[in-house]
């Protein structure tokens, strides 16, 4: 006897989009102010353990992880000016 074939059952499920990289931006400028706002402090030790590296190498991603959130807020907040996103500047 042939083994049997096996059946199409419906739809098959598609991989989730990828989200693009704008959307990937807020969700993360998002994060960063929640953050900020929260007043919430980031535990260097944990983040040494975690990625098993010493103190001062966690202290110096975390540093520059800062700086570059900094900067990516910066040029999003001069960018959005720049394409009358920000209403309250034009009085509407």
């Amino acid at each position: 006897m042939a083994p049997k074939e096996p059946t199409k059952g419906g739809k098959r499920s598609s991989k989730p989009k990828e989200p693009r990289e704008s959307e990937l931006k807020k969700l993360l400028l998002l994060l960063w102010d929640c953050h900020k706002a929260s007043g919430a402090q980031i535990a260097v030790p944990a983040v040494a353990k975690h990625f098993g590296i010493n103190h001062n190498a966690a202290r110096l991603r975390v540093s520059r992880l800062k700086k570059k959130l900094n900067k990516i807020e910066a040029s999003t907040k001069s960018g959005g000016q720049d394409k009358g996103e920000d209403s309250d500047k034009n009085g509407f």
